[in-house]
């Protein structure tokens, strides 16, 4: 508590009438101290008595002490400072000779005037003095008129300028002021020595923070609002419209009397109108529907009508920036929803949820419920100025809150949003799919990202899925995945499965990357030493996926139904591991890429959900067969195996390919089948060509499927059993004339070792190869460090039976031009052609199929552009 005390003296004489019928004139002085020496030529002895025949000059002393009490509460606001005037009227008999006045000695600065005789006190009159002859006291009436002041004189002393006084209240609150923005004061008028009681009036006094006057002077304009219990919302407008230009000096009245609230300027809250023409604000009124629009639809309270018309200007007048600049604009908007739309609600009784639905807990900590435990209880005893200075306190909270919010958005939020907004127009410089989003400075990006997704009018096909941005603090860099909400955890476009839950050198040597830190067990973030690391981390997991959208629905538009083992199964060619108990999950995924929900049961579709799929824990053969005859049985046309990010062309990939063994395994069950997949060619490959050749792949199937060729002998008389088709990643891709088409055979070659061995002495060893196999995106072109797992490994540690998978596939990936036959599919991927191989489940082609010389190709050429 900081106390501050002072005194202001102030000596008035409004005319007095003397006992000869003639004006009397005035006699004035000052004293400092909360007690008054009354004015005359004589200041020392004491006593009441004038006992000498000298003519009493009559004065009036008005003695006014002011106390000012400060509170320092929360958030650095000062509590109501109460001052309370006294004005004390006397009559001091002052004569030219002898006499005394009541009174002690002190050096005080005093001025006299002398004023025509009075007639002298008679003696007659039982109020005068304690003597005889004393004087009368203030009020007595004799024959001659009237001694002392008179109902009029008293009128003069409570009309002590009040501008003055507030001035002098202000300039005691200055050495205070940087403390708060808004002080209280309460100022209390009397009259001590007459009955004499002014209606307290009460002030808002503004510290310099907030307006550039360092005096406060009379109102010239008044607020009205309802008195008795108060809640946030009037509170608030009240708060808000002292922040206006028009409003910023004006006075407050809180009352429910018609006749006092039409004297008012502005009214809220109260009244049963709402007109903006003659400023009345109330939202009380049958019929009332106003909302703020904009898109809210929240019927709006007394603080939500003044934030609507005034708002802008407040924003305008807090930050100094022209009404008319956007960030106005946004920052009104932003404004109403985080702060203003909840206060409209709660006084209007809008509940957040349906009431069907019981909360699991209560919340009364919001602003709406600290102003209403502001109020009396209902078994205090308090009186209406009590109550109306504790509406001012919480007129300060819920204003101080405000301000809080305002500032905070306007010097934080709003260059977060610049940021972002500056990442979403560079988006397509990072990755020219526009889903990878770049910052060389972490900020918030949530929530701005949704907001200028929407304002921008950004598709679906190209909104981010990764936002990029430096962990500061560690020096690393992080991705995270865009949610599908800012409020969700469930990622657009989660980090691949396959990373989850690992860590450094493990991530590192598993994703191809290196200086890898971790992937959270969700794939919602993850994070890499170098910005280089997070931008292929990124353009890796964009790919994954994304492909199978595109195939299944958008080229073809079939009905799709989709089983696929639910982890990598590369070379492990057309096994089904028949001791396994196969156990299976449901997997809902999302339109546009594919992310969805895991289910142990199935269940309907939710918004949003395109189809249920199946995660099965076994081979891609084992998926197809159990598709097409448990799950799906009779139901399936065509079985469409991949794509595979790693070529299978050549007998030394075809015989170990997963993805045309689950074909193959469809053929046998007499179902049309098509293995797809990707022969990588560039490493890493560009992210680029991903959508190309997605797109390829499903006009090549689509077309297959139209012009299925024929095949004597087969498991389905007179049809070929099934295609195998190989795509290069090749920049011909991007290309208007795009890829050349070719029918192909297989090329008839081998491989040598395929495990190396490895040491017991070093359990730190980890994988040098994706699991993705040898010619996946994520490998290293072979040749360079082919199959070497273990440098240390000596001859000696055959003997120790510990091998490792590290095929040397140097001349498989990339032979010599001399030593692949023409018309194979291994020559088309050389020449950077399209290989469409026609297959029997026998592991063989159509003998008519093969070609000796390029001449001869030239009628293996399709001749269509897909």
């Amino acid at each position: 508590m900081a106390l501050i005390h002072s005194s202001l003296n102030t000596a008035l004489s409004p005319p007095l009438k003397s006992t000869n019928g003639t004006q009397a004139t005035q006699n004035t002085g000052t004293q400092s101290g909360s007690n008054t020496q009354p004015t005359g030529s004589a200041t020392n002895g004491s006593g009441n008595s004038n006992t000498n025949g000298t003519t009493p000059t009559p004065s009036v002393v008005v003695s006014t002490s002011v106390s000012v009490g400060v509170t320092v509460g929360s958030n650095r606001v000062l509590s109501t400072i109460t001052s309370t005037f006294l004005f004390t009227s006397t009559i001091q008999p002052s004569g030219t000779t002898g006499g005394s006045a009541g009174g002690s000695a002190g050096n005080t600065a005093k001025t006299t005037s002398t004023l025509p005789p009075a007639t002298t006190a008679p003696t007659n009159i039982p109020t005068g003095g304690n003597l005889p002859g004393g004087a009368p006291s203030p009020g007595a009436s004799a024959a001659g008129g009237v001694l002392g002041p008179n109902d009029g004189y008293i009128a003069g002393a409570a009309a002590l300028h009040i501008n003055y006084l507030l001035s002098t209240i202000a300039s005691l609150q200055e050495p205070f002021h940087p403390l708060a923005r808004t002080a209280t004061t309460r100022v209390a008028l009397a009259a001590s020595t007459v009955n004499l009681v002014q209606k307290s009036r009460f002030y808002s006094v503004m510290s310099t923070e907030d307006h550039p006057a360092k005096k406060m002077r009379m109102d010239e304009k008044v607020i009205g609002t309802h008195n008795g219990t108060f809640h946030c919302d009037e509170a608030l407008a009240v708060f808000l419209l002292k922040r206006t230009n028009a409003y910023a000096n004006a006075g407050l009245k809180r009352t429910r009397d018609p006749a006092v609230l039409n004297t008012c300027d502005i009214v809220v809250d109260v009244g049963g109108v709402y007109d903006e023409k003659t400023q009345r604000f109330d939202h009380h009124q049958r019929g009332f529907e106003e909302v703020f629009g904009h898109g809210f639809t929240t019927k709006l309270s007394s603080a939500g009508l003044v934030y609507k018309h005034f708002g802008k200007e407040i924003i305008s007048n807090r930050l100094q920036v022209p009404v008319e600049n956007p960030k106005i604009e946004t920052l009104w908007l932003k404004l109403y929803k985080e702060y203003i739309e909840a206060i409209d609600a709660i006084d209007n009784g809008i509940s957040q949820y349906p009431s069907d639905l019981k909360p699991r807990y209560r919340i009364r900590t919001d602003v709406s419920a600290r102003v209403g435990f502001l109020n009396p209880a209902w078994n205090e005893s308090v009186d209406a100025d009590a109550v109306d200075a504790k509406f001012l306190q919480a007129s300060a909270l819920v204003g101080t809150e405000f301000l809080d919010r305002l500032d905070y958005y306007a010097n934080a939020w709003l260059p977060a949003r610049d940021l972002v907004l500056e990442g979403l127009n560079k988006r397509k410089e990072v990755d020219p799919s526009g889903r990878i989003i770049l910052s060389e400075r972490f900020a918030p990006w949530k929530e701005h990202l949704f907001e200028l997704e929407e304002s921008l009018a950004i598709p679906d096909e190209e909104k981010p899925f990764y936002v990029l941005y430096p962990d500061e603090t560690a020096s690393n860099w992080r991705i995270q995945a865009v949610p599908v909400s800012p409020e969700s955890f469930e990622s657009r476009k989660a980090l691949p499965e396959q990373w989850r839950g690992v860590r450094d050198d493990a991530l590192s040597q598993l994703s191809g990357v290196e200086g890898c830190i971790f992937v959270h067990a969700s794939g919602f973030i993850g994070g890499n030493k170098t910005k280089e690391g997070v931008l292929r981390l990124a353009s890796l997991a964009l790919n994954i996926s994304e492909g199978s959208r595109i195939l299944l629905d958008e080229e073809n538009r079939w009905d799709v139904k989709v089983v696929i083992p639910s982890s990598q199964k590369s070379w492990i060619g057309k096994a089904y591991h028949i001791k396994d108990i196969i156990s299976g999950r449901y997997y809902y995924p999302r339109e546009p890429d594919g992310v969805g929900e895991i289910s142990e049961q199935s269940r309907p579709l939710k918004e949003g959900e395109v189809a249920e799929w199946v995660l099965l824990d076994g081979t891609p053969a084992t998926c197809a067969n159990i598709g097409l005859h448990n799950l799906y049985h009779g139901q399936i046309d065509l079985l469409i195996s991949g794509p595979n990010l790693g070529r299978n062309s050549s007998a030394a990939f075809a015989l170990s390919s997963g993805t045309i063994g689950a074909a193959l395994s469809s053929a046998l069950s007499k179902v049309r089948s098509i293995a797809l997949s990707y022969g990588t060619v560039e490493h890493p490959t560009p992210i680029e060509y991903y959508e190309p050749a997605h797109r390829l792949g499903a006009r090549i199937i689509g077309h297959l499927w139209q012009n299925w060729g024929a095949d004597e002998g087969g498991p389905r008389p007179g049809e070929v059993d099934l295609y195998n088709v190989n795509i290069p990643m090749i920049p011909e891709l991007l290309s208007d004339a795009g890829l050349t088409i070719c029918w192909t055979r297989i090329w008839r070659n081998s491989y040598g070792r395929l495990f190396k061995a490895h040491t017991l002495r070093d359990p730190a060893v980890k994988h040098t190869m994706s699991a993705a196999g040898p010619d996946s995106p994520d490998e290293p072109p072979q040749g360079t460090q082919a199959g070497l797992l273990d440098k240390t490994a000596t001859p000696s540690d055959v003997g120790g039976l510990v091998f490792k998978f590290a095929p040397d596939m140097t001349d498989l990936i990339n032979p010599a031009a001399s030593s692949v036959p023409i018309g194979t599919d291994g020559w088309a991927m050389r020449k950077g052609w399209v290989s469409v191989t026609p297959l029997r489940a026998t592991f063989a082609e159509p003998v008519e199929w093969g070609a000796e010389s390029e001449a001869e190709m030239e009628s293996k050429v399709w001749k269509m552009k897909l």
